[in-house]
């Protein structure tokens, strides 16, 4: 093991004890993303035991942002190996699948959220109509984090000009670049003017 793997692995106790000590603070889901973001790392190698630990830190904390980010993060480890990556894609497909149906999300930044990740779970099977119709729903609603509001806009935007409609493209780009020019982050103004100029003629 190198010396900058061992540094980090040095970190995971510390951590779990932590979430042992303060298991309902604030702070718990952050150390239970620190550990899955360790075990991830490229000089440690040990993420099925991200796995693992992602599986619990969801059924603990079944409606915390951190949960969604983690399940993405691993998702996305996994999205290039052929053996385990449509297994793993499918596990946090119907997570979020399942997550989706709870009665009780009552924040609306974090139903945004989730919606958004849901669209990339079904874009990541290939169904970019179902990701579509779901980034479309949370753009209806009165979501006050606008950075979320960007990243849906933005995604909206590319997956319409993937299927060939550029039109449509645009009015989520436009709607992006706004958002950026007043601040929200997550997607630079850079990338969505890059995005708008290659969408070329409007005829649909």
């Amino acid at each position: 093991m190198t010396a900058s793997a061992k540094s980090r692995q040095d970190k995971i106790p510390y951590l779990e004890r932590l979430i042992g000590m303060y298991p309902d603070s604030r702070f718990a889901p952050e150390a239970h993303l620190g550990i899955i973001q360790v075990l991830l790392h490229s000089t440690v190698g040990r993420a099925d035991d991200a796995l693992a630990k992602t599986r619990i830190f969801a059924h603990r904390h079944p409606t915390h942002p951190l949960v969604v980010e983690a399940w993405y993060w691993v998702a996305l480890h996994w999205k290039d190996d052929a053996e385990k990556g449509p297994e793993i894609g499918a596990e946090w497909k119907a997570w979020l699948d399942e997550t989706r149906g709870r009665d009780d999300l009552d924040d609306a930044n974090f139903k945004a959220f989730l919606w958004l990740h849901s669209a990339y779970a079904a874009d990541g099977v290939g169904d970019k109509s179902a990701a579509i119709e779901l980034l479309d729903q949370a753009s209806e609603w009165d979501v006050p984090d606008k950075n979320v509001q960007l990243r849906i806009a933005f995604r909206a935007g590319s997956y319409r000009a993937a299927q060939g409609k550029p039109q449509q493209a645009r009015v989520a780009f436009e709607k992006a670049l706004q958002l950026a020019t007043d601040g929200a982050k997550g997607v630079s103004s850079q990338a969505i003017k890059d995005a708008l100029a290659g969408l070329g003629s409007d005829g649909e």
